[in-house]
């Protein structure tokens, strides 16, 4: 089976490294070529092209023609989307597993037949699980790919009765739990879970490679 991946960070590195030990044929595109040989090494079996990862020239000299099934992992959702529809259009790939930072635009994404892996959702479901098992508080966790730095914030007058996805937050910043006045920690998507004098909030910010 050959397969393309696209995004030569953490993330991108290590699953190539790893399909290639199991007798897979990959491609690694990324736009540096730095970036390329620090991160594979230069003991890599696979093939590696520099360029702008939605270019068409780049992606036929990374054999786009002939793959089975391409994953895009860069840290950017626009060009994640306009990389796998290149390759559907261009390439007619059908297997594409595209990386979303932005949980809100996985829908979008979905509507153009890719099969999604949403970092933020799947780390902060994770990263919840982490908070909720000890008692004090984590300052960050770094996981491949992003680092996740946590806060926790006292809600205010304006903020009682509302859900938490109506709450506003900054750029980046993902809500992940409601710590109640009783100590109890429900995730932010709790069925009928608003907020209430004394709650306060827990979100993460994401800082991508």
């Amino acid at each position: 089976m050959n397969i393309l991946i696209v995004g030569c960070g953490k993330t991108g590195s290590r699953l190539a490294k790893d399909l290639v030990e199991r007798g897979y044929d990959v491609s690694v595109v990324d736009k540096s070529r730095e970036k390329l040989e620090k991160n594979l090494g230069a003991d890599f079996e696979g093939i590696t092209v520099a360029g702008e990862p939605f270019d068409i020239d780049v992606l036929s000299s990374a054999g786009a023609n002939d793959m089975h099934v391409a994953v895009i992992l860069t840290p950017d959702d626009n060009v994640n989307v306009m990389v796998a529809q290149t390759l559907q259009n261009e390439f007619n790939i059908d297997k594409i597993f595209t990386r979303i930072l932005n949980p809100a635009r996985e829908a979008v994404f979905r509507k153009f037949g890719l099969y999604t892996v949403c970092a933020t959702r799947y780390e902060s479901d994770h990263l919840l699980g982490l908070i909720t098992s000890i008692e004090s508080d984590i300052p960050s966790v770094a996981t491949a790919g992003a680092l996740f730095e946590f806060h926790i914030r006292k809600t205010g007058k304006r903020d009682y009765g509302k859900a938490p996805s109506s709450l506003v937050h900054h750029p980046n910043e993902v809500f992940v739990a409601v710590k109640k006045s009783n100590g109890t920690i429900l995730p932010v998507n709790f069925a009928g879970l608003t907020i209430e004098e004394g709650d306060h909030i827990i979100s993460t910010t994401v800082k991508t490679e």
